[in-house]
């Protein structure tokens, strides 16, 4: 069972929960986007939105007004202090609703060289016991958990935003995570810098990169349905010996 949080909310808390209501009333101007990779060799990928009437642009992309307030609305939020399953989706219903279409989706023809390639031969009783996994809410919130503490594969991400409002204030945001979502973030308002688990910011993100916007996209853009999965699927879980590409 998760224990309840935010009995006691930080003063910065407090202060970002007072101004969410107006931020969000404002104007966006301009949007900002850099993402980095660092490894063996560095990629970068960068996006700079401005407002032109009632338009968002972006070189030769348009984007909503709504889209581009959901990603401030999640940026002002109030933060969420620590990493909360529940917060993210992880439900009861939910996990049942996805069960029999991530062991599908597991068990579709994949080439041996795809990253991250998992066994695709099972018994009907290995997926038995996958789908009983999946569903048992304790089970996946503790795979979800234990993601998150590890420290992740892939080079060394970095994604920074910038979101211009009307009159010239700035809302900053930077994550170095290389998590599904990225998080956590560290979002800066006015000084008041705080820590979130808030996965709405990734999502806003990933909402509206072109298809050029190549950088932790993937990070960005996963599918918590399908990061469960992979995680009980994996030969550790389920038959060990079993390990190889068919």
């Amino acid at each position: 069972m998760m224990k309840k949080f935010g009995s006691v909310l930080s003063l910065s808390t407090i202060l970002l929960a007072l101004v969410a209501g107006g931020a969000c009333a404002a104007e966006v101007e301009n949007v900002s986007a850099t993402s980095i990779l660092t490894g063996r060799a560095s990629v970068i990928s960068e996006l700079v939105i401005v407002r032109k009437g009632p338009e968002y642009i972006a070189d030769h992309d348009r984007f909503s007004r709504e889209q581009i307030q959901e990603l401030l609305a999640a940026l002002v939020s109030p933060p969420i202090e620590r990493l909360d399953p529940t917060r993210m989706g992880v439900t009861q219903p939910w996990l049942d609703a996805n069960a029999e279409p991530v062991l599908k989706k597991l068990k579709r023809s994949r080439p041996c060289s795809e990253p991250g390639n998992l066994t695709k031969t099972r018994t009907a009783e290995e997926e038995r016991r996958f789908l009983e996994y999946f569903k048992n809410i304790e089970t996946a919130t503790a795979a979800v958990e234990n993601y998150y503490r590890e420290n992740g594969e892939g080079g060394r991400p970095q994604i920074r935003i910038v979101v211009g409002l009307e009159g010239g204030s700035e809302i900053k945001a930077r994550s170095v995570s290389p998590h599904l979502w990225m998080l956590p973030w560290r979002v800066d308002r006015d000084g008041r810098v705080v820590t979130t688990y808030n996965p709405r910011i990734g999502q806003a993100l990933a909402a509206i990169l072109p298809s050029t916007f190549s950088t932790n996209r993937e990070r960005l853009t996963g599918d918590l349905a399908d990061l469960i999965g992979r995680l009980l699927w994996a030969p550790a879980r389920v038959t060990p010996a079993k390990r190889r590409c068919k």
